[in-house]
């Protein structure tokens, strides 16, 4: 009977808090990505316009819309911290994947045989894949300027409302464990 005792008490702690956690809250302006299964929201992102203690009132990007979310509805809750443009890295990778097709068709053609100016199939891949390099490297650089990327940090729980029932039942004595959570 102590062993259930320490459960029940160490269940019932306040566990709404960590030390030396902080976490940004949210405001007006702030971008969110957030799950709320019972609007059958999963993963939406969208733009606080409004946030009381109980709800946010968001505009989300898809479908472009405005929607009152209730705090104690949300499951899960990201926060934008940061946009950032990976343009060097999206350069190289459409440089690197032009210039590997561009040599792998010069090789695969095979030299060229009974023609006036003539290629072997080294050469073809040598200006093959600088010519595919170059244009995979133009449109790599024009993907990353167009498409930044973001950094989300997960919101942690303000409260955590927990709620233990004991069960008396067919198969013994039991416990009904249930829990909320609210969001800053």
């Amino acid at each position: 009977m102590p062993a259930f005792l320490i459960v029940l008490a160490a269940l019932a702690a306040d566990v709404s808090s960590v030390p030396g956690q902080v976490t940004p809250s949210v405001m007006p302006g702030s971008r969110v990505r957030l799950s709320a299964p019972s609007l059958g929201l999963s993963g939406a992102v969208g733009t606080v316009k409004e946030a009381t203690d109980e709800a946010l009132v968001v505009q989300f990007e898809y479908p472009r819309r405005v929607g009152t979310v209730d705090r104690s509805e949300i499951g899960k809750m990201d926060i934008s911290i940061e946009r950032e443009r990976k343009v060097l890295k999206s350069l190289g990778v459409g440089l690197l994947i032009g210039a590997g097709s561009g040599a792998m068709i010069g090789l695969a053609s095979g030299d060229d045989q009974n023609c006036f100016i003539c290629f072997t199939a080294e050469e073809k891949a040598l200006v093959g894949g600088a010519m595919l390099g170059l244009t995979g490297g133009v449109v790599g650089l024009f993907v990353g300027l167009a498409r930044p990327q973001e950094i989300w940090s997960p919101m942690l729980p303000e409260d955590v409302d927990l709620t233990v029932l004991p069960l008396v039942g067919d198969g013994g004595p039991g416990l009904h464990v249930g829990f909320g959570l609210r969001f800053n």
